[in-house]
C-alpha cells in the first residue's frame, strides 16, 4: 500500500483553507458589491500574491500566486502582477482595496475597464479588515511554499549530497540503479 502522507497534508491544508474562507462573512458591505483585494507577502527572494473576489457581497475565491521575480520594490511588483492580472481576466470589478497604489495605477485601471474603478487603500473600517485577511493569507502560503521548497531540496539535492557523503564519493552521483 503506497502512503502518501504529503498528499494527505496538503489535502488537510486545503480544507483547512477553505474552511476559514467559509467562516469569513463579509458583513458591513452594501448587498451588490463587485470588489477584488489583493494582499502581499515577500521575505526577499520571492513574494505572493493573495486575490480575494467578492461578487455580489459574497466571497467567491480565494486565489494566492506565487510571484516569480521579487526583486522590485514591493509596490511595482504588485502593480505589476495587479496588471496583468486584469489584462488576462478581462473582468474588472467596480472596486478594488489593495494598499500603495499611485495615480498612475489609478488612471491605467479606469482606462482598460473603460469605467471609474474605485481603488481603496484599505485604511480603515471593512477594507482594512478584508486587507488585513488577504496580506494574513498571502504570509501563510508564502511561509508554507517556503517549507514545501525546502522539503522538496531534502529530497532531491539534499538527498543526492547526504549519499555522497555517506559513501564518501568525490561527487554527486550521476546515476543510480535500483533492482
Amino acid at each position: 500500500e503506497m502512503e502518501m502522507f504529503e498528499k494527505a497534508i496538503e489535502i488537510r491544508d486545503n480544507i483547512s483553507a477553505i474552511d476559514n474562507i467559509a467562516e469569513k462573512n463579509v458583513t458591513g458591505l452594501n448587498k451588490n458589491t463587485d470588489m477584488d483585494i489583493f494582499g502581499f507577502a515577500e521575505n526577499g527572494y520571492t513574494a505572493v500574491v493573495s486575490v480575494a473576489s467578492i461578487r455580489g457581497n459574497k466571497m467567491i475565491g480565494f486565489n494566492n500566486y506565487s510571484v516569480i521575480d521579487a526583486s522590485n520594490e514591493s509596490a511595482d511588483i504588485l502593480c505589476n502582477f495587479i496588471t496583468q492580472y486584469y489584462m488576462v481576466s478581462k473582468v474588472v470589478p467596480k472596486n478594488i482595496v489593495v494598499k500603495g497604489m499611485d495615480n498612475s495605477f489609478n488612471e491605467w485601471i479606469n482606462n482598460f475597464a473603460g469605467k471609474k474603478i474605485n481603488v481603496l487603500q484599505g485604511a480603515s473600517g471593512i477594507y482594512a479588515r478584508l486587507l488585513k485577511m488577504a496580506s494574513d493569507n498571502a504570509s501563510e502560503f508564502l511561509g508554507k511554499s517556503i517549507e514545501k521548497d525546502k522539503m522538496y531540496e531534502l529530497k532531491t539535492m539534499g538527498a543526492m549530497k547526504t549519499l555522497q557523503k555517506v559513501m564518501k564519493l568525490g561527487s554527486l552521483p550521476r546515476r543510480i540503479e535500483g533492482y
